[in-house]
């Protein structure tokens, strides 16, 4: 696999459940074949489903 940012991923704060996993990993798969480098669509989406996800600061950061 193709690392997407400089950083790997750590979710802070709890454990993430089963499900923000799996919806993280669709995310992340519609970020790396987005079509413009300005996309952001599926990382933002997974953001907004799961607003207290311990990936979010992780997500936050690396689009910084």
């Amino acid at each position: 696999m193709t690392r997407l940012f400089e950083e790997p991923l750590v979710p802070i704060g709890a454990d993430p459940t089963a499900a923000e996993n799996a919806a993280l990993a669709a995310a992340l798969e519609g970020y790396a074949k987005r079509s413009s480098p300005d996309e952001f669509s599926s990382l933002t989406g997974f953001l907004e489903a799961y607003p207290e996800s311990p990936w979010k600061a992780a997500l936050l950061t690396a689009l910084t």
